[in-house]
């Protein structure tokens, strides 16, 4: 017979073997658990920093007035990812720096920069204009005027006639907004603007009647025909519209007017895409202009221009070299 001492190390082993099975199961229990979540987060992050770049893709490309992005980077954590764009002006093919973009995705959701998007505005009297800053930089930002609205209500800004300033500009390289008095289609204007400047980005306009200053940068639709091919411009143009259709955040955004009600520029999107589905059919409201202070005298007195608002001007260098001279 067996004693009782062999006995008792036979159920220590027994003990010790259970214990030991015991917590490698608990421990390999948390390491499928622990991996598990890792996995969970990291497609939850990933989704949501998918929407981010997604998001800013479409905007950059229908929005943001001659405004592009010149480079981005992803620092990515387990939880959450930044995403952060440097982005740029082109004045007359000088790049110049604008403040950047900094948005954030979480597990469960996605975080836009709206402070980069937004812009202040000052008023000034006799007679009363309104100056547009960039919200971050207080970099000056040149402004469309909408035809539509009722600019005779009291206390009502008046849209900014700011060609002739570029008379006391001697020596420097200006932006600036042109608002038309109709919506033109691009062969008309290509008559119609002068060969000396550089023509940035073409406004699409809006279907609204406010007195639209209080835009963010994000609202105010629009391209550049960046590529030589003018086409393929406003059909990825137009591929990114469809895109932001399908976007709920686009219905749920609203902006205020100059009357202080709130309004949605989704119709606008609608309207793009109903009525200007190609570029023979599109028409523009507006337009940026970049060059040579000296070289927009020409465009004085012009009838066919509403409103004209300056935005960033630079001096001219002998090293640049400019798109248009």
């Amino acid at each position: 017979m067996e004693t009782f001492e062999i006995l008792a190390k036979k159920a220590r082993k027994r003990t010790g073997r259970r214990m030991l099975f015991t917590t490698l199961s608990v421990l390999f229990a948390c390491f499928i658990i622990y991996a598990g979540l890792m996995f969970v987060s990291g497609k939850l992050l990933n989704r949501n920093f998918q929407k981010l770049i997604v998001y800013y893709d479409q905007r950059m490309t229908i929005a943001y007035p001659n405004i592009y992005m010149k480079s981005n980077s992803r620092p990515n954590g387990r939880f959450s990812a930044a995403y952060h764009i440097e982005r740029i002006k082109d004045i007359d093919g000088v790049e110049i720096p604008y403040p950047p973009l900094r948005a954030t995705a979480s597990l469960f959701d996605t975080h836009l920069d709206h402070t980069g998007d937004g812009t202040i505005y000052q008023a000034f009297r006799d007679p009363v204009t309104n100056r547009f800053y960039s919200n971050q930089s207080k970099d000056r930002n040149p402004a469309f005027f909408n035809v539509q609205a009722d600019w005779n209500k009291k206390h009502s800004g008046k849209p900014s006639q700011e060609l002739e300033l570029t008379r006391e500009m001697e020596g420097q390289l200006v932006e600036v907004a042109l608002t038309f008095d109709q919506p033109y289609s691009y062969q008309e204007l290509q008559e119609m603007l002068p060969e000396n400047l550089k023509q940035n980005w073409f406004w699409m306009g809006t279907t609204n009647k406010e007195q639209d200053f209080a835009f963010d940068l994000t609202d105010i639709y629009g391209l550049s025909f960046r590529y030589k091919v003018l086409e393929m411009n406003y059909s990825q143009f137009i591929e990114k519209v469809k895109g932001a259709l399908k976007d709920p955040r686009y219905k749920t955004m609203t902006t205020y007017g100059g009357s202080g009600e709130t309004f949605s520029n989704y119709d606008d999107l609608e309207f793009i895409k109903e009525h200007y589905p190609t570029l023979e059919k599109a028409k523009f409201a507006g337009v940026i202009l970049t060059g040579k202070a000296e070289n927009f005298a020409q465009l004085e007195g012009k009838d066919w221009i509403f409103a004209s608002s300056i935005g960033t001007s630079i001096p001219n260098q002998p090293y640049y070299h400019l798109d248009k001279e």
